[in-house]
């Protein structure tokens, strides 16, 4: 009996080791066997990956604030780990560096923070840039409030914060970072993440967070652990090894180059650094990724195609009494006019 075979009859309870069966039980079984399989859908529409984004948006909204607060500290530790093995890996290369710093970018880029997004979303965790996202998505779909979302964006924030300051303490009890030579690194990325124009941080944050929030809207729309690795690699990579300023990421690299002994100020860092990426970050996640989804294929974009269509129907002396349908509203629009999206929410998620 072949394996397909065999396994129709264990799936009916009609096999148990020994065939015991009529022929035509057993010609059934094989063509059922037989008949090809449609292929699991492995990745969903983008329409379909904005219905499910506002669902966790919702999800999270409805989160109470303490669970908030420690999936953000969870978050800071998966962040901060992630640091630390770039520190480890692509910033103890100093002869690459000097010789092929794009090369050393490389790995810098490709050791650590994809690591970091991967438990964040996969094990489970808030990462406050990546709330920034599909908590607005919720507001502008009418699934979460005012309210909830500053409350959402205070506690994942602060918890990640936490979160990242407490691995910068354990980690520096730990001495890995002890010697001169493993200190260069930290001091130079510290360094550059504090001293640059307030107006360039900004832009850097915006840009940062861009290629976070898409690597996780990626993973969103991927259906198996292969595909949101992927997913989430190689935005997280470009996002690093452009030099893009990320406000979790930076709440590690700094205060664990400050601890190390660098010498930054730690009110020059909230300034200069915390601050402005804290804002790029947040204007493009909540405005630029969110905002135009929600346009796109939410409710925003819904309103103004029913207030084109009342211009239009004036303009062409029609009726404007909003006795009219759109094809790719229905097909493209709200979440409400897709097949439903099962957001699983068997305990704390991180999506």
């Amino acid at each position: 009996m072949t394996r397909s075979v065999q396994h129709w009859f264990v799936h009916k309870g009609a096999y148990d080791g020994d065939l015991k069966a009529s022929p035509a039980t057993y010609r059934r079984a094989a063509a059922a066997a037989a008949v090809p399989r449609t292929p699991t859908l492995g990745c969903l529409s983008p329409a379909a990956t904005y219905a499910a984004i506002v669902e966790i948006g919702a999800h999270k909204a409805r989160t109470p604030f303490w669970k908030t607060f420690l999936l953000g500290i969870l978050g800071g530790f998966y962040i901060s780990l992630g640091g630390a093995l770039a520190y480890a890996i692509g910033g103890q290369l100093p002869e690459i560096l000097q010789t092929d710093p794009g090369l050393q970018k490389l790995i810098f880029a490709c050791f650590g923070l994809p690591m970091s997004l991967m438990l964040i979303l996969i094990a489970g965790a808030d990462l406050y840039t990546f709330n920034a996202a599909c908590v607005p998505a919720a507001l502008y779909e009418g699934r979460a409030n005012i309210i909830q979302l500053v409350s959402n964006f205070i506690f994942s924030f602060f918890g990640n914060i936490v979160g990242c300051l407490i691995i910068v303490w354990l980690l520096d009890e730990t001495y890995i970072f002890a010697s001169p030579a493993a200190k260069t690194f930290p001091f130079l990325q510290g360094r550059q993440k504090s001293y640059n124009a307030w107006g360039t941080e900004v832009v850097r944050g915006m840009f940062a967070n861009y290629l976070v929030c898409l690597a996780a809207w990626q993973a969103t729309a991927a259906q198996d652990i292969i595909g949101k690795i992927f997913a989430i690699f190689f935005p997280v990579v470009a996002f690093v090894g452009t030099g893009y300023s990320h406000v979790i990421a930076n709440a590690f690299w700094i205060p664990f180059s400050i601890k190390l002994g660098s010498g930054i100020p730690v009110g020059h860092y909230i300034v200069h650094s915390m601050i402005p990426d804290w804002l790029g970050n947040t204007l493009v996640a909540a405005f630029v990724l969110a905002g135009g989804y929600a346009l796109l294929y939410g409710s925003l974009g819904d309103t103004i195609n029913a207030g084109y269509q009342r211009i239009l129907g004036r303009s062409n002396g029609s009726s404007s009494d909003g006795d009219y349908t759109t094809d790719d509203s229905r097909d493209l629009g709200r979440p409400d006019h897709l097949s439903p999206v099962i957001v699983e929410e068997s305990g704390p998620k991180s999506v």
